[in-house]
């Protein structure tokens, strides 16, 4: 099974176990409370996810966006 999955029904994604190598995350979730760290990633999923896919829409309008890493497989997927 793969880290995520997304499920068509009811709609959710699956993430088994997964791992994140970045200081700016570790330090986040270094600070917070044991108990927030699950309320926390998915509040942060939830927020983040939709300007992820505005800019990827974005470049549509703006070719030069779609240069940056990622963007060009998000805007043929998502827009």
């Amino acid at each position: 099974m793969p880290t995520i999955e997304p499920n068509q029904q009811p709609h959710h994604v699956v993430i088994i176990k997964f791992k994140i190598e970045n200081e700016i995350v570790f330090n986040y979730f270094d600070t917070l409370p044991k108990e927030e760290w699950d309320e926390k990633l998915f509040r942060d999923l939830h927020y983040g996810i939709p300007p992820l896919i505005q800019v990827a829409c974005a470049s549509t309008v703006f070719p030069k966006t779609s240069r940056l890493p990622g963007r060009k497989a998000m805007k043929s997927s998502l827009c």
